[in-house]
């Protein structure tokens, strides 16, 4: 489920990941300063995230889930990854879970992967004119836009 290494570039921007796993993994897994803290996370979550080297945080989730068990998908390559990771955290507020403490995680539920990622192109499109979507689709729909 993961992307060939090869089609991950190292340059910053913003990703959706999705993991594939029935049984809960503890997100946290692996982080000895963090152990027995983490969310069990499982199919049926998402969580999007700045990054800036898009590959290594791949290679980070595949550490933490198994290589196997996760869907890490570039969405738009940018250095204004900080400004739209705070818009769209705004936008989707509603659809984060609760840790056990009761504070907002960064993990999702009920919102689609295709609503999720439409959220993230929208605000890239608003606030990063060099923005660059690795789905070709979204490029040619940007460059036929007045």
């Amino acid at each position: 489920p993961s992307h060939d290494s090869m089609s991950i570039p190292t340059c910053s921007g913003l990703y959706i990941v999705q993991p594939t796993n029935v049984e809960p993994i503890c997100s946290y897994r692996g982080d000895k300063r963090r152990e027995g803290s983490g969310t069990p996370i499982k199919v049926g979550c998402i969580k999007f995230g700045k990054a800036k080297n898009l590959d290594r945080r791949r290679k980070n989730y595949e550490k933490t889930f198994g290589n196997n068990n996760i869907f890490f998908i570039p969405i738009v390559y940018s250095s204004l990854r900080y400004e739209i990771e705070k818009a769209v955290k705004f936008q989707v507020n509603a659809s984060r879970t609760m840790s056990p403490k009761n504070r907002p995680l960064e993990w999702l539920t009920d919102i689609s992967f295709q609503t999720l990622k439409q959220q993230i192109v929208d605000v890239a499109v608003k606030l990063d004119t060099t923005a660059v979507f690795p789905d070709d689709s979204t490029n040619l729909r940007l460059q036929s836009d007045p």
